[in-house]
């Protein structure tokens, strides 16, 4: 059933030779091949294909056999390893089974499934193209539900097995440098201190375009961009913040939320004490408990969290997070003249003050909207007229209001 073409098997692994895995025939059967021979037996062949479909019906992959007596096996998400000792199970099944097979073969049969013709085997299922691009190439922008559930799977079977220095996988490595992330300066006027950066991606996909899936791959490039900075800062022994911002969606998508966990769980405490995470596309109206259980988790693994809400927005989120540390927007959303956005800004920071919140704006690129959050009792500035953004992160630094005045 999960038998391909030897060419298809090639157009799925290519650039993956390293990872496909080897079954020899002789090795499980050396009694049968003692005369060096290639040929197998019927009965042989029905038994070795039905231990090779009962292991990939529970580890998703393709096997291709040319001739003779060497099986090509490839795993979609397991690890080389872990693969590798899956191939030794199959291996081991092969003689056992075959014995089984001797006495009443019907234990060879495939069921049929519903719907199929009575007595039609399941044929072996065509390679989806989209699985094997992201098999020659990893994950890409706008990929499919599929690709991004086999991708997330895969990685986490990798950090299972990873090198120790890094839960940061060789897959997430690869999609933070596909990504166009760039980092905005995260200002504290209460001390004129550069203290960090705010990450964020350039979409790469038209809007109309854009698959929900995609967002996740947005969100999750940022992560591991920014955790790799993180690394950087770390080596050189000093450190600075960096604000990661995620969509309420993908939070909301198990497979990316689970990934963002493992992650965070991993990741070196010194690391994770300077990272903050920007909860956005907040839900207008009350948001569900399973994000609310969501975002709080997150909560526990990062130095604090944050929720971009818009300038328009007034809602008492500290009711369900408790630690949420700051809310925030962006200005450059707002197409509203200069002096309705200066008496606006001063209604928000003044309502979730009152509120016991911190608040940030980004967006700001002239002085005088500089000024008036300062005096509104902004926490956080971020925009152009601080810094412009760069394709690094921004070290701890003293940057006095003049500085910036001055450009």
């Amino acid at each position: 059933r999960y038998e391909v073409s030897h060419d298809d098997f090639s157009m799925a692994t290519r650039q993956k030779a390293a990872e496909i895995l080897t079954l020899d025939l002789k090795e499980a059967l050396p009694d049968i091949f003692m005369l060096n021979t290639n040929l197998i037996p019927r009965l042989v062949d029905r038994v070795w294909r039905k231990a090779c479909d009962d292991a990939l019906a529970e580890n998703e992959g393709i096997y291709a056999h040319k001739g003779g007596t060497i099986v090509h096996i490839y795993f979609y998400e397991l690890p080389f390893h872990t693969g590798k000792a899956k191939v030794s199970g199959i291996r081991d099944k092969i003689a056992p089974l075959l014995q089984q097979a001797k006495k009443d073969d019907s234990i060879l049969e495939y069921r049929v499934e519903k719907g199929s013709p009575s007595g039609q085997q399941k044929g072996p299922p065509p390679v989806n193209p989209d699985v094997a691009k992201f098999l020659k190439e990893g994950l890409g922008i706008n990929p499919t539900a599929e690709v991004f559930r086999l991708w997330t799977s895969r990685v986490k079977k990798e950090m299972e097995v990873g090198a120790q220095t890094s839960p940061l996988t060789r897959d997430m490595r690869d999609v933070a440098a596909k990504a166009d992330v760039s980092y905005a300066p995260w200002w504290r006027p209460a001390n004129e201190m550069l203290i960090g950066s705010i990450g964020c991606v350039w979409g790469q996909v038209p809007a109309l375009e854009c698959t929900p899936v995609e967002i996740f791959r947005q969100d999750l490039a940022v992560l591991f961009a920014a955790c790799l900075e993180l690394e950087k800062m770390q080596a050189k022994v000093h450190m600075a913040l960096i604000v990661v911002p995620v969509r309420m969606a993908t939070l909301a998508n198990n497979e990316a939320l689970d990934l963002y966990l493992n992650l965070l769980r991993r990741l070196n405490p010194e690391i994770r004490k300077n990272l903050i995470i920007e909860v956005k596309n907040l839900p207008k109206d009350t948001v569900l408990t399973h994000l609310v259980i969501a975002t709080n988790s997150l909560s526990e693994l990062v130095r604090a969290f944050v929720f971009e809400t818009g300038m328009l927005s007034y809602a008492d989120y500290g009711r369900s997070f408790a630690k949420l540390h700051a809310c925030g927007f962006d200005l450059s959303e707002s197409r509203l003249d200069e002096n309705e956005q200066t008496r606006l800004l001063k209604k928000y920071a003044a309502y979730y003050s009152n509120l016991g919140l911190k608040t940030y704006i980004k967006g700001v690129t002239n002085p005088r909207i500089l000024d008036a959050a300062m005096q509104a009792g902004f926490a956080y500035i971020s925009g152009i007229l601080i810094k412009p953004q760069q394709k690094s992160y921004f070290p701890l630094q003293k940057l006095p209001l003049e500085d910036i005045k001055r450009g």
